[in-house]
């Protein structure tokens, strides 16, 4: 199985309703209300930067969309961990651990990630 990751067009409904769903407060099975975090990473390639916004929902199964401007949106979930928090889904990898973090896509080089300064919060 791989990530889902499709091109800008295709998302933007997809983008748009996730931004939408973690403004407001969303019911779990247990009937406890619950925000999705949103963070700002500022991820290094090679030879270029990328923005990434992270939405980490903590519903069941635990979760984070990584969405990309562009390119579009990347779903993963989480995963076991020994250190940090590691989402992953197929080939694609995306591991926490403080305000640093390393986004392996496929077979493509992996992107370094730091957390951009006052970007965490709940995204309301």
């Amino acid at each position: 199985m791989h990530a889902s990751r499709c091109g800008a067009a295709a998302l933007r409904p997809l983008i748009a309703a996730l931004l939408a769903a973690s403004a407001t407060m969303a019911t779990t099975g247990a009937g406890q209300a619950e925000v999705a975090i949103r963070t700002r990473y500022l991820c290094k390639g090679q030879f270029d930067a990328t923005e990434v916004t992270a939405l980490f929902f903590n519903n069941r199964p635990s979760e984070v969309v990584l969405l990309t401007g562009s390119e579009g949106a990347t779903r993963l979930l989480q995963g076991p961990s020994g250190s940090g928090a590691r989402y992953s889904q197929g080939d694609d990898v995306f591991w926490i651990k403080g305000d640093q973090a390393t986004w392996q896509q496929g077979r493509a080089r992996a992107l370094q990630c730091e957390v951009s300064s006052g970007s965490r919060g709940p995204t309301r």
